[in-house]
């Protein structure tokens, strides 16, 4: 009897396993190299905007919120008419797993949470549009905005004398 429970189990879990990707395509739109702060901790509600939401989706969470203080490079592909232009502020979703809420540094929740609120770091960013096809069918396209960089200053005096 429990061989097939744990089949059945099994079969549940990879009907809700993501999809295989076959191929993935980044396109720079726009980079961010800032000194920030960080300002808040908060919680983002799910908005339910999709058939996942609100259970598998990964819209809420915590975010943090970091506010620009000054940007030390910008740069915005020649052409390109949808990068973002300079933040004043910029909102980074701790603990996401997948999707454009993903970032490629590990540990960056753990770091984040790791600040004192009013704390200044080294920002940056990238904004990024991407293509993913999967394994199965289907492709899907969508803006994401990696956390590239993220450095606490020692104090006030090294954020303010802060260079590429």
């Amino acid at each position: 009897m429990a061989a097939p429970a744990i089949a059945a189990i099994d079969g549940a879990a990879a009907a809700h396993a993501p999809p295989a990707v076959a191929s993935r395509e980044a396109q720079l739109l726009s980079r961010h190299r800032t000194v920030a702060r960080l300002s808040a901790l908060q919680q983002q509600p799910c908005r339910f905007r999709t058939a996942q939401c609100p259970n598998e989706c990964g819209h809420g969470g915590s975010v943090a919120v970091f506010e620009v203080v000054r940007y030390l490079e910008y740069h915005k592909e020649a052409g390109q008419q949808y990068g973002d232009p300079q933040q004043a502020l910029h909102h980074v979703k701790l603990g996401a797993g997948a999707g454009s809420e993903a970032q490629a540094l590990a540990g960056l929740g753990e770091a984040i949470r790791a600040l004192p609120l009013g704390a200044p770091v080294r920002l940056d960013w990238d904004h990024i549009y991407v293509t993913t096809s999967w394994a199965g069918g289907g492709v899907g396209k969508g803006p994401e905005r990696p956390v590239t960089r993220l450095e606490a200053f020692a104090d006030e005096a090294a954020a303010a004398a802060a260079t590429l």
